[in-house]
C-alpha cells in the first residue's frame, strides 16, 4: 500500500516525463510511478549498495526491470541531464539537498524538479531562488502526525524570496492552504508554551532565545493572518 506522502509525490510528476529518483532507497516511488503509467522510464539512484539491492529486488518482484534501471550514485554525480525530464529528491534534509544540487551544474537540462525536504525549508527555498529554480506548485499533507511539504520547480531566472514565502511557501500562502494553516496554528501554540517557560529565566541565553521565538512568532502570525 502506497502512503499518502508517496501518492502526493506521484501526483506532482508530469505525466510522460522520464524520472530520476535520487536516494531511491527501496524504489517505491519509481515503481508506483511506472505502475500508474505516469512515467515511461525511471532511473532509481542511491549512494549505498544495500538500499540499491533492495530496490533491484523490489523492481524484479514488480516485473519492471525493462522500465526501471538502478544506478549507484553519490547524489546526481552519475546522472546525465539528457537522460531524464524530472528529477525527484525526497526524504532528506534541506541542507543535504542543497549540497546535492551544488555538486551538479546542469540544472537547466532538466524540465522539472520535485523536492520533499524534511527540514530547513526556508533556507532551501531561498537556495532555490538563488539558483533560479522557480516554485510552480506546492502541496502539504499530514500523515501519522507528521507534516510534509512537496515542491515542484521549473528552471527559470534567479529571484529573491521574501521572508514569508521562504518560510511557508509562496504557492501555499496564495492558495490559503488549510494544512499549512493547521500546521502554523500548532506551531504558534508550541511557541507560546516555550515563551512562557522562559519568562522567569534571567540570563542572556534565555533573552536571546526569547527574542528569536518572538521574531518567529511574528512571522507565523503574519502568515496566519494572510491565510485568513
Amino acid at each position: 500500500m502506497v502512503s499518502k506522502r508517496l501518492e502526493m509525490l506521484c501526483g506532482m510528476v508530469t505525466k510522460g516525463n522520464r524520472l530520476a529518483d535520487i536516494g531511491t532507497d527501496h524504489a517505491l516511488l519509481p515503481i508506483a510511478l511506472v505502475q500508474k503509467r505516469i512515467v515511461p522510464h525511471a532511473i532509481a539512484m542511491d549512494v549505498k549498495e544495500g538500499p540499491l539491492q533492495h530496490a533491484k529486488d523490489n523492481i524484479a518482484v514488480a516485473g519492471l526491470e525493462d522500465y526501471i534501471e538502478t544506478r549507484l550514485s553519490d547524489g546526481l554525480k552519475n546522472l546525465k541531464p539528457e537522460e531524464t525530464d524530472t528529477v525527484l529528491i525526497s526524504g532528506m534534509g534541506g541542507r543535504l539537498m542543497t549540497k546535492i544540487l551544488d555538486g551538479w551544474d546542469a540544472l537547466d537540462g532538466v524540465k522539472e524538479w520535485i523536492f520533499q525536504p524534511q527540514s530547513e525549508l526556508a533556507e532551501f527555498r531561498r537556495y532555490l531562488a538563488r539558483r533560479g529554480l522557480v516554485i510552480t506548485d506546492e502541496r502539504m499533507l499530514c500523515e501519522n502526525e507528521k507534516y510534509y511539504t512537496i515542491l515542484q520547480c521549473k528552471p527559470g531566472s534567479p529571484y529573491e524570496a521574501d521572508p514569508l514565502s521562504a518560510a511557508f511557501g509562496p504557492i501555499l500562502l496564495v492558495r490559503r492552504d488549510a494544512v499549512l494553516k493547521e500546521f502554523l496554528e500548532k506551531e504558534m501554540q508550541t511557541l507560546l508554551v516555550l515563551l512562557e517557560g522562559l519568562k522567569d529565566t534571567d540570563s542572556e541565553k534565555a533573552a536571546a532565545r526569547a527574542k528569536e521565538l518572538n521574531e518567529t512568532g511574528l512571522l507565523i502570525s503574519n502568515a496566519i493572518d494572510l491565510l485568513g
